[in-house]
């Protein structure tokens, strides 16, 4: 591969740039993929709970933007299932518990997801002021989804473990230098964390830390909880996130807050034992939209995601495979 000059090098395996080698792979060209740690196995989206919700924030309001993101991602889920690949993603809806009379009651102006009464929300939530059911929802095994995006890409080549030193260019090309060899790319593209953006000079972005939380239970939920906090059953555990700061601060009690502020949904959990504990830093932008940029001649930069990572990166990465 030294000498052969790629199309396309995306650098980072992440829902970015898995998303963006999947949609670059319909040109039938020659694309690299590669990642400094084990594929889905590091970096934010290695995270191993992941919701699809475009009804987000405190309204429940959803964006224009993010009603698009969900039909795009539903859109590319029937295109891999067609393909009989297994995506790791389930569709009961996600489900947003009121934590007040006036928070259900904003909810419901601004939110066209279904109206769910106390009565309404069974055992085993605790749900006394009710709360909304978004039916396009849905959650995800990240890993798994990770693996059907690049299961179904053609013509591309999967690096792990192998970290990108310089990019440097000429007009033809790129040179990229890395921990194992070189290569050279027509066009690069950085689907990278907030790690990068000194060494390689990309936009800037904000590095949020946060974590998830496993609980050992044998509970089962008909739906994943969606909000400051969300989490779901899988495989026998409880899988809980949330609680994001910003990177560089230390919480030594995060695991113990995550399982006190879930619990208030469903009591049973309160004293739950803590069987594992993930964290991991996301790259979010100033205003938390998700984007993509041409840095230099040939280089782009597509990142951003923060939590809109498993819900907006297919739709982004099919408008930037039509520009690139």
């Amino acid at each position: 591969m030294e000498n052969q000059v790629l199309d396309y090098l995306i650098v980072g395996a992440g829902v970015a740039g898995s998303s963006l080698a999947y949609e670059l792979s319909k040109k039938n060209l020659n694309i690299c993929l590669i990642e400094k740690g084990v594929f889905t196995k590091s970096g934010a989206s290695s995270v191993p709970l992941a919701l699809a919700n475009p009804h987000r924030g405190r309204s429940a309001r959803a964006k224009q933007s993010d009603r698009d993101c969900i039909d795009n991602f539903w859109q590319l889920v029937k295109e891999l299932e067609s393909k009989n690949i297994k995506t790791g993603v389930y569709a009961p809806g996600v489900l947003r518990i009121a934590s007040n009379a006036k928070q259900i009651k904003n909810w419901l102006k601004n939110s066209k997801a279904k109206a769910l009464s106390s009565e309404e929300i069974e055992a085993p939530y605790h749900a006394p002021w009710g709360g909304i059911l978004v039916e396009q929802g849905a959650y995800i095994e990240p890993q798994i989804y990770l693996q059907a995006l690049i299961k179904a890409a053609k013509n591309i080549k999967l690096i792990e473990n192998t970290k990108v030193l310089e990019v440097t260019g000429n007009a033809n090309f790129n040179i990229i230098e890395t921990s194992k060899s070189e290569l050279k790319a027509k066009t690069v593209i950085f689907c990278t964390g907030p790690e990068s953006q000194q060494r390689f000079a990309l936009p800037k972005t904000e590095p949020v830390a946060g974590e998830l939380i496993a609980l050992k239970s044998n509970l089962k939920m008909p739906y994943p909880i969606a909000g400051a906090v969300y989490g779901m059953s899988m495989h026998g555990q409880i899988q809980i996130g949330g609680n994001h700061r910003h990177d560089g601060r230390q919480d030594p009690d995060a695991d113990k807050k995550l399982r006190k502020s879930f619990s208030w949904f469903i009591k049973e959990l309160s004293d739950a034992p803590i069987a594992d504990v993930w964290t991991g830093v996301r790259a979010k932008a100033a205003d938390n939209k998700p984007f993509f940029k041409e840095i230099r001649q040939n280089q782009y930069f597509f990142g951003g995601l923060g939590g809109r990572g498993f819900l907006c990166a297919s739709k982004l990465a099919k408008r930037l495979a039509k520009i690139i």
